[in-house]
């Protein structure tokens, strides 16, 4: 396979970085940037709250990482089924 290959598309460049859950973090970045319309001067970790008081998902920030961590918890099911119904449902990369 020619290196080129790896990042012949947006898909193909998430799935080389973060592996087989693409539809999930593309979900996660359109969750944002709806959210970015009204809070875009807000922190990372104000979102992340957003994420578990709305949509159930809790994630954390690794200074380790220097980011947001990959893994995830469910943490209320009805409300990630609103976060399915609303962004993962409709995935699009």
């Amino acid at each position: 396979m020619n290196l080129d290959d790896y990042y012949n598309s947006h898909r193909a460049r998430l799935d080389t970085l973060i592996g087989e859950n693409v539809e999930f973090y593309a979900s996660l970045k359109r969750a944002k940037d709806s959210w970015n319309t009204d809070h875009a001067a807000q922190p990372t970790e104000n979102f992340l709250a957003h994420l578990e008081d709305v949509y159930g998902i809790r994630m954390s920030v690794s200074q380790k990482m220097s980011g947001v961590d990959t893994g995830y918890q469910i943490a209320d099911e009805k409300k990630y089924m609103m976060f399915v119904l609303k962004y993962l449902n409709n995935a699009q990369v």
